[in-house]
């Protein structure tokens, strides 16, 4: 889960679609704050996901992560973005860690088609399943099925590019396909140490997260678990 825990965004303290001043701002505070031997906390640590380590080098590494475009994509597509009042209100409500509030905010969000109004609704609510799918060294199979296709029903349709843009600006590529495979390798490396053994979670069970994704990104899951060595 340290794509999660220590993504670049929640070690500089702000959301996925932060602005490059914002960025900028928030690593001189967290230096200011380092140089007289304290830790500055953020709103957006969200403590009921667990501790952030925020040193030195920690946020220099972060910050090395996201300084491309399509990195940007890629770490914002593991954290949460804020685009409207739904997701303001949200994230008071995780703030406080009152998770079932910000659920049913951003479910009333959810309409049969994801839309530029609904997007960051899908984007966050994968987000906070994924998070609440692995606590005290146990993974709720249940929760992760509904993360992955929430991120499915964004990433198969036309507003992912909605996404790119709040994250990365404009002329981001669009790659669904690139896009898919990113999401699959870090729900499989996620989900992997759970399997078999006391768990009872087989391969299958992964491969049948994907079922709603399209034919390459079920066929590249598939993959994963039945070539050879």
């Amino acid at each position: 889960m340290d794509i999660v825990k220590q993504n670049p965004y929640r070690v500089l303290g702000v959301l996925g679609n932060a602005s490059e001043r914002e960025l900028q701002k928030q690593i001189a505070v967290i230096k200011r704050f380092s140089e007289v031997g304290k830790s500055k906390s953020f709103d957006s640590d969200f403590d009921f996901i667990g501790q952030v380590a925020r040193a030195t080098e920690d946020v220099q590494l972060a910050a090395g992560k996201i300084e491309q475009a399509h990195k940007k994509v890629y770490y914002a597509l593991f954290w949460f973005i804020n685009v409207n009042q739904f997701d303001e209100i949200a994230f008071s409500n995780l703030k406080n860690g009152n998770l079932d509030k910000a659920i049913d905010v951003w479910n009333k969000t959810l309409r049969v088609d994801v839309t530029e109004k609904n997007y960051s609704s899908y984007q966050n609510l994968s987000m906070l399943y994924i998070i609440m799918a692995v606590t005290d060294g146990q993974l709720d199979l249940d929760k992760i099925r509904v993360a992955v296709e929430l991120k499915g029903r964004l990433i198969c349709s036309d507003n992912l590019l909605c996404f790119f843009e709040v994250v990365a600006g404009n002329g981001v590529s669009s790659d669904k396909n690139s896009i898919g495979e990113i999401f699959v390798d870090e729900i499989i490396e996620i989900v992997n140490p759970y399997l078999d053994g006391a768990t009872g979670i087989k391969s299958s069970d992964v491969i049948s997260l994907f079922s709603t994704y399209p034919d390459e990104t079920k066929k590249y899951v598939s993959n994963k678990y039945t070539e050879i060595p």
